[in-house]
């Protein structure tokens, strides 16, 4: 998603460098909408995990109890899979030459 998002906008990544964007601005405004929409999954996710997974173990003889951390954990090493990703692509699109990015629009 990320990836077609870059590509989509590269005529924009082009014309902020132009103007004298960093990195940072270029990537934080390609980044709000993605943790937006990882934040909005994580937190309708966890709530319907917890009750699906509570109501699954409920049929066992042998009990035991969800912790907080058998969410986070994975949460936790979804977000930094998903912020490697990201960066890589941004890196790539960052440092490119902005006369490129314009060249073919």
């Amino acid at each position: 998603m990320m990836a077609n998002q870059v590509a989509d906008k590269t005529k924009e990544i082009g014309i902020r460098k132009i103007l004298g964007a960093h990195q940072l601005h270029i990537s934080m405004a390609l980044l709000h909408s993605t943790f937006k929409q990882a934040l909005i999954a994580v937190t309708v996710g966890i709530p319907i995990a917890w009750m699906l997974s509570n109501e699954y173990l409920t049929r066992y003889s042998e009990r035991i109890e969800l912790q907080w951390w058998h969410f986070s954990i994975p949460v936790a090493v979804l977000f930094s899979i998903m912020l490697m990703t990201i960066v890589t692509l941004l890196r790539k699109a960052a440092k490119g030459n902005p006369v490129d990015a314009l060249k073919y629009e």
